[in-house]
This record gives C-alpha cells, structure tokens and sequence, in this order.
C-alpha cells in the first residue's frame, strides 16, 4: 500500500483495483479568471475485462457486455439475481474518497483536528464512456452540468435581489442550489428572454461578483459577494518546486478607463453609465478602456463595479503551480487537501531570480490527478490578490 489509499466507487461498488493509478483527475473550479467555474468532473481510466479478467472474479457486474460476463457469475449469484448485468451505464453513480492513516472519514476527522477535513473528494455521476480495448474512459459531472440543458427566463424577471434571481432560476431549472449569504446586490427587471440555465446564472455572477460552484459533496452553490472568509495556506517550496515555477505580467490585464452600463432603458432608448478611471496608468501604458454591460439595478454598485476593474494593477501571476503531496505530513496535506475557491495561497522562499521572494494568489480552482504514492493538485491561482474574492473580476 502507497502512501495515499483512495476508495473509488461506480454504482456503489468499489473499483479502486480496477482504476490506472495516476490516472484519475478530478476538476474543480476554473482555470482561469475570465469565466465562471466550469461543472465539477472527474476522469477514470478503468482496466476491461480483456486486459485483467482475473480482475473481474469477484465483480462481474463491471464487464461492460452483459453476453460477455461469463455463465459462472450467473450460477453464483442465482438465488440475488436472474442473471448479472452490468452497472457501467450513463448516470451511474461516482463516488471518491481518500484515507489516510486513520482510515477513511470519520476516523480521520475524530484523530487528526484540523488536518484532512475533505476526505470526500467527488460525488457525481458518469456522463460519458470511451473504451479501448483494455481501458474504459468514465468522465462524470455533478448535478451543475444540468444547469446548460435547460431553458429558463421565458417569462421574464421581475426587479430582485441577485439571491432571488439565482433561487428563481433554481427552481425553475429544476436543479437545487444552496446559496451562500453575503451581500444583497439589486438587479433590473428583465423582459422574456430565454436562455440556458447556465447562461443566466453565470450573468448574475458576472454582473455583481459572485461564484456558482459544485461543492465536493456534489451540492451546487452560489456564493454571493462576500459571502466567504478566506483561508490562509502556506505551501512548502519543496513541494511546489518540483517542476520549475515560471511567471508573466502581462498588459492585456489593463483596463484602466471602465464603463459600466446598468439600470433601466431610458426615454431615448439609452442605458445609464457609469465610469472610473485610474490615472497613474492611463499615463504609464495610454488609455485602456472595457465596457461592461450589467444588469445591476443601483448606480453605487455600478460604480463601484468601475472603480474596482480600474483599480487593478499589472502583477507577476504565476497561473498554475502543482503542489506534490507526496511524503508530505498530516496537517500540509489537509491544508492543501481542504482548499476552498478563494482562498489566499502564499508560496515562500522562490528561487533567487523570481521577481519577488514569496508569491501570494487567491485560488480559482485545481486539477487533481490521484495516485497511490503520490497525489498532485495543479492550483490554478488568480492573475491578481484580491481580498473579497467571491468571484471573478474581469
């Protein structure tokens, strides 16, 4: 046994044997700061019965061809079954966790305080299936991936509370979501438009600052602005240094003159505006200007919408930085382990021709990818620090 023990789950039955090791990914968050969190999924890379069928004595649901399960599985399981059939079908269920030396979840948060809280890692369901001969590709989502299948908006919005919308859009997509209070953000009334689900939410998010993510208990949320204390994690250098840390800056970040559409159509068929500008830019780099196009409701929140996106500052960005795991303790493995979206990441003592000593970055997201003696997290970091990072700035 590796250092790293996982329990991997279809359909209620345990395949971690049957699953490449350092070859599942789960995916959380985004990668980058100009969209919204993509659905959580996660990527299995399962043995077929036709490379191991040794494998397969004591799961025989998990061959993929009913005629292709042999007659002994039959005759064994006769007095629970008619016959056996297989489990590995769209929708199935997937579920991953890990353990450590404690074992898997309760025992571990009864012993170690405060180390590996999320010992679930991902709940979700298959949503597709891509097989080779000797492997069987599972990529599985959570119930957010509902949300870019349905229509909603048909009848209009009333003038509400960017909560209210996102409970609205909830009920009518038909897919639950759990909202994170922080601050009431007034949005217009729309006229009917219909839209995805997915659409609709993300603009929401877009307009005033919020996070629409898929927990790792599979629950979908919304984060209003605000709605989050970060978490402070220092990551030991030899950990992130395995691979060469590399950094950029970069102007295409500026946008130093800001405008801001909000409120109602007036008489003249125009939309009010409000602007900001940041003037020690505008003299370093000449005028970079974006127009934002919102729903917001208020001219503070619009203004304050400007003021914010013309504040920013070019800053070395570091983009992504894996963290090894491997032979790290208890408490740096629960840190990382336990990170949330928006939680402030500090990598200390960088090489000594990095342009700064130590580098911090809100968290966007991260692509894990497990292994037994090894477990990798690729932490996908914001272009710049921010200290209310319910969600994006762009």
């Amino acid at each position: 046994m590796g250092q790293f023990d996982w329990s991997v789950r279809v359909a209620g039955g345990e395949v971690r044997d049957l699953v490449l090791d350092d070859t599942a990914t789960i995916r959380y968050g985004r990668t980058t700061i100009d969209v919204q969190p993509e659905p959580t999924n996660a990527t299995l890379n399962l043995l077929t019965y036709d490379a191991a069928p040794s494998l397969f004595d004591d799961k025989p649901s998990y061959i993929l061809d009913n005629e292709q399960i042999p007659s002994g599985f039959v005759a064994e399981w006769r007095e629970n079954y008619d016959g056996v059939v297989t489990v590995l079908e769209l929708g199935a269920s997937v579920e991953i966790d890990i353990a450590g030396a404690s074992g898997f979840t309760a025992q571990w948060s009864e012993i170690y305080l405060g180390a590996l809280a999320q010992t679930n890692r991902f709940r979700g369901h298959v949503i597709a299936m891509d097989y080779r001969p000797g492997t069987l590709t599972l990529t599985a989502a959570t119930d957010q991936e509902n949300l870019g299948r349905v229509m909603v908006g048909g009848s209009g919005r009333a003038a509400q509370t960017d909560a209210q919308r996102v409970q609205e859009i909830s009920t009518e997509a038909g897919v639950a979501i759990t909202v994170e209070a922080g601050q009431d953000i007034n949005l217009r009334a729309l006229p009917e438009y219909e839209r995805t689900a997915w659409t609709a939410l993300q603009q929401v998010c877009d307009d005033v600052g919020g996070l629409l993510y898929t927990d790792r208990e599979g629950v979908v949320r919304y984060r209003q602005r605000g709605g989050y204390e970060p978490s402070h994690v220092v990551i030991p250098p030899l950990h992130t240094l395995v691979d060469p840390l590399a950094m950029s800056i970069d102007v295409s970040r500026v946008a130093n003159t800001v405008k801001v559409t909000y409120g109602d159509v007036d008489g003249d068929g125009n939309r009010p505006v409000a602007t900001a500008q940041n003037p020690d830019l505008v003299t370093a780099l000449g005028v970079r200007e974006t127009e934002i196009v919102t729903d917001l409701a208020d001219a503070a929140d619009a203004q304050a919408r400007a003021d914010q996106r013309a504040a920013i500052t070019p800053q070395w960005e570091a983009g992504t930085v894996t963290v090894f795991l491997r032979n790290g303790d208890e408490g740096l493995i629960g840190d990382v382990a336990n990170l949330e979206l928006g939680d402030k990441v500090t990598l200390p003592d960088l090489l000594p021709g990095s342009p700064s000593p130590t580098y911090t970055a809100n968290l966007l997201g991260y692509t894990e990818q497990l292994g037994t003696n090894d477990w990798q997290l690729a932490l996908h970091l914001a272009p710049w620090f921010v200290d209310d990072n319910a969600g994006k700035v762009k």
